[in-house]
């Protein structure tokens, strides 16, 4: 057996490529995909496939979670991915799962048209990708666009066992947040259906661990009963939100017990407690999850993957700091701030946010990536919203600053994925303007205009999510994520402002008001020397001070 000599993504790779004349094999993988042990350790340890690879090509092997800008661009359809390329970086052919003899065939297959093509490909694929970058669309209002996505979640749910689509089926969080948004603002009680359905389906079948809690990634089967095993921090981290959210529309308790579970898994399996921060994933074993509680425990368990994310901690604080915000649970938010406090000393050095730390190594990787930025920029907010302390706003703004250096694009008004770095080779040239990713930065722009009460801040989010809505996206439940961002540029955010005396009274309001804290509200203590009061946004409409909650109850709710 010969084993092959997988190179990292980076020039030296790309030079042999380049002097050697060769095609370049780029594996994606990642440390949580069963079929990409399947694959490595059948298709990639068969002696035909690996002399020929060794022989014939410059392997690349990548590891999703560490690269999400790679996979984005490389990735055919999910884990794992082989993709055949040029020295330029231009995709020949790809797949996903090849065993040892479909593999001998589209190495073959890709060689040939290396070979037979050579520099003719580039200039084709160079010809194609001005062309797709020269396309536009029309302009469409944040309404409209909003509808076609709500139309497309109404069209594509599950009315037999919730979720949207049909095998396999995942739980798709940012499009249930958005829907959440959506019925805070509308109250439409089929929204409140189909969530409610698709929760409490998901929480009792086969895709949630009923034993040691957590969801896994999603399900082979449309009725959720077969899932692929493995378990993300990203999702989990999400789901939780989204329960304890659910658990504000419905009076039924199941889904905070849910919420509740989940993080229960999370400190469990993937809280690291010294360094306070949290884990990538835990490994998928369809073996070791068919077992018993009892039968668990003699065996020993999966694979955790101990990396700690930048994008997805974060995500992580979001959900702590809304189970604080509905439990009054200190641990919650004393985890959340640590976690913060971790991130910002570890994965960020002043100039450049990082996106993941490697324990092994003591040491972050990988600086050019914008969700890392944005997504910290959100912890900072999410920790000031929970503290009123000056030192986490100090640091949101200084966060902002840098964003807007070195992602932000002034002539199209939006912000790029990528800034480009050492290893930006083959088509990670191209940098895009991610929906996702805009939508987060939209939000950001929306909470910090209201705290630091600088109107450029909320002209900046309108302006970015008509770029970005204008730029050409399909408008579909995978848009759910912007949707959510132009849904608070429509109605505005939800404001709750005090206004008083820094006292027992003024710090009992705030405790209250923290009880309806969500990616929908900003809440803003102001310190002035009366008693205090209490006053309500809603939809660009507010009412008049009041001096507790209950009043302020009874107005909202007559």
């Amino acid at each position: 057996m010969q084993s092959i000599n997988w190179r990292e993504w980076g020039k030296e790779a790309f030079a042999e490529a380049e002097k050697h004349n060769k095609p370049i094999l780029l594996a994606i993988s990642a440390t949580w995909c069963h079929w990409c042990h399947v694959m490595d350790h059948s298709t990639y340890e068969d002696e035909q496939v690996s002399r020929l690879i060794n022989e014939k090509f410059i392997p690349i092997k990548v590891d999703t979670d560490k690269r999400p800008e790679i996979n984005q661009r490389y990735n055919v359809g999910g884990w794992p991915t082989a993709a055949i390329l040029t020295s330029n970086g231009n995709m020949i052919d790809a797949s996903t799962y090849l065993p040892p003899q479909n593999m001998v065939g589209f190495l073959s297959s890709g060689l040939y048209a290396f070979e037979s093509l050579g520099k003719k490909f580039d200039e084709k694929f160079e010809e194609i990708y001005k062309q797709k970058k020269a396309v536009s669309a029309e302009k469409i209002a944040f309404n409209e666009a909003i509808k076609e996505v709500l139309n497309q979640a109404f069209s594509s749910f599950d009315a037999d066992f919730g979720g949207f689509g049909f095998e396999p089926k995942f739980p798709l969080p940012e499009l249930l947040s958005f829907l959440e948004t959506q019925y805070f603002f509308s109250k439409d009680s089929v929204i409140k259906e189909m969530l409610q359905k698709t929760l409490r389906i998901m929480s009792l079948s086969g895709t949630y661990d009923s034993i040691e809690q957590g969801f896994f990634r999603y399900s082979t089967t449309r009725d959720w009963s077969v899932p692929h095993y493995e378990k993300m921090l990203e999702d989990n981290a999400q789901m939780t939100f989204i329960y304890f959210e659910m658990s504000k529309i419905s009076i039924e308790q199941e889904f905070r017990l849910t919420a509740l579970n989940i993080l229960d898994y999370l400190f469990e399996k993937l809280y690291d407690r010294e360094r306070g921060a949290f884990y990538g994933s835990q490994d998928a074993d369809e073996e070791y999850y068919k077992l018993s509680l009892s039968e668990r425990k003699k065996t020993k368990e999966p694979f955790i993957d101990k990396t700690i994310f930048t994008d997805w901690n974060s995500l992580t604080i979001s959900a702590l700091l809304n189970a604080y915000s509905i439990t009054k649970e200190k641990r919650f938010k004393e985890t959340a701030f640590n976690c913060f406090q971790f991130l910002f000393r570890k994965n960020f050095d002043g100039k450049n946010v990082y996106h993941y730390y490697d324990m092994e190594k003591d040491k972050s990787f990988q600086s050019h990536i914008l969700k890392d930025y944005s997504m910290l920029l959100r912890s900072a907010i999410n920790c000031y919203e929970f503290s009123f302390e000056k030192a986490f706003l100090e640091k949101a703004e200084l966060l902002l600053s840098i964003i807007d250096e070195k992602f932000f694009d002034s002539e199209n008004n939006a912000y790029f994925d990528t800034i480009p770095a050492e290893d930006s080779f083959g088509i990670l040239r191209d940098r895009k303007f991610s929906p996702q990713d805009n939508a987060i930065m939209i939000h950001n722009l929306m909470k910090l205009n209201f705290f630091t009460e600088k109107e450029e801040l909320r002209e900046k989010a309108i302006k970015v999510g008509e770029s970005v809505l204008n730029s050409g996206i399909e408008l579909n439940i995978y848009a759910a994520v912007l949707m959510e961002s132009l849904l608070f540029l429509e109605n505005g955010l939800t404001e709750i402002k005090i206004v008083g005396k820094n006292d027992a009274k003024a710090k009992l309001l705030l405790e209250e008001a923290m009880h309806y804290w969500n990616h929908s509200t900003v809440i803003k203590f102001v310190e002035e020397n009366q008693e205090p009061s209490i006053s309500f946004c809603f939809k660009k409409s507010c009412l008049p001070p009041m001096k507790s909650m209950e009043e302020l109850k009874k107005a909202i709710n007559p």
